[in-house]
């Protein structure tokens, strides 16, 4: 998996998470600091198909 790869799927994840968070009426908003009442999430990807470098 090249690194282009690893840039790609990362962005692709973010935007992902952000849009599942914020979009459609969502209850959250992405912020950049940390305070009283922020969910700190750090993910890892263990695992993914094999076609996602197409």
């Amino acid at each position: 998996m090249t690194d282009s790869n690893k840039t790609h799927l990362k962005e692709r994840f973010q935007k992902g998470v952000a849009a599942g968070l914020t979009e459609n009426n969502g209850r959250y908003e992405i912020v950049e600091k940390e305070g009283k009442g922020v969910l700190i999430v750090d993910v890892k990807i263990i695992s993914f198909m094999p076609y996602a470098s197409q």
